[in-house]
């Protein structure tokens, strides 16, 4: 049982029963994890989009497609008139509700072949996708407009494409007992932003390989800064974002790195970066970008501002 570590704003009032009772849903909780009973999750942005709006009917609908569905995948066999009996119903109520569903994004439901209509459950929050290219290619550029091409044809799952950016982060090491970036190692993605109707955003993204002799013409970055990246869309030159080392978006601490990038990057656009830049740095050849001394320099200047703070 988890216990806060003071308790100063918090009146010790339990009792026997109290603790009874939450050991019992505690127990409850561990049992079924460790049988593996399936389940569904429904998270607090639930609550926050849908709960409120969702009259009573299509609610239970959905929480019949959640336990029904494929624990893994989101998916599930229904015929119309299988629902309409078990809530016993008829099945032009059943129709309103499936359409009260898809309208609020919450499913996606299609045939195939002959086969009863496939109900597939929805995001409907953030969600971090790694895309999978169909074939390797050479070029970076044939790369990304392989990308981008995989999340247009499927517009209507992911949404509209919103931003394209290069991602690009020096990896850590440990240096004088401290966490510096590692200029021998980085991290590149494309990331593409795509979003809904009804506000979800996706963000699909793909590692480069066969980058790491590459990166940007500073070690030490603050917050963000832009770079000239090769990458291309539509004709025009991809957003570089160079990002700080403190905050891996490859490490253990991923999502919530990623969680918080990705939340910004919905509500800007380019022009709201270019106007920001002080600087665009450099890409290339990590050893025509970068220069040995640069690494002195920056933990000189990185020293110089923590006595300055």
């Amino acid at each position: 049982m988890v216990k806060k570590r003071f308790n100063i704003l918090m009146e010790n009032t339990y009792d026997e029963e109290d603790t009874i009772l939450r050991t019992f849903y505690e127990a409850w909780r561990e049992y079924n994890k460790g049988k593996s009973e399936p389940f569904f999750p429904v998270f607090n942005t639930f609550m926050e989009k849908h709960l409120k709006e969702l009259e009573a009917g299509p609610l239970r609908l959905f929480l019949f497609f959640g336990f029904r569905a494929n624990n893994q995948y989101g998916h599930s066999w229904y015929s119309i008139e299988k629902i309409a009996e078990y809530f016993n119903t008829q099945p032009r109520t059943i129709n309103n509700w499936i359409k009260k569903l898809v309208d609020e994004g919450l499913i996606y439901r299609d045939r195939k072949g002959k086969k009863s209509n496939t109900t597939y459950l929805i995001p409907y929050s953030t969600t971090l996708i790694r895309l999978q290219p169909p074939k390797v290619y050479q070029e970076a550029s044939e790369l990304v407009d392989a990308l981008i091409e995989i999340v247009k044809k499927y517009q209507h799952i992911y949404g509209s494409i919103i931003g394209v950016y290069h991602l690009f982060q020096w990896k850590m090491k440990v240096k004088a007992k401290r966490k510096v970036p590692n200029r021998n190692g980085n991290t590149q993605w494309v990331l593409i932003l795509s979003q809904r109707d009804n506000g979800p955003v996706t963000a699909l993204y793909y590692p480069l390989q066969h980058f790491d002799d590459y990166g940007v013409s500073k070690l030490y970055i603050d917050d963000h800064q832009l770079f000239n990246s090769p990458l291309r869309y539509e004709n025009k030159q991809i957003l570089g974002l160079a990002l700080n080392h403190e905050f891996q978006i490859d490490g253990p601490a991923k999502w919530e790195a990623i969680s918080e990038l990705v939340e910004d990057l919905r509500h800007v656009d380019t022009e709201f970066f270019e106007q920001r830049a002080r600087e665009f740095l450099e890409y290339g050849k990590i050893e025509k970008v970068l220069e040995e001394v640069d690494e002195e320099n920056g933990d000189a200047d990185n020293e110089e501002n923590e006595q300055r703070s």
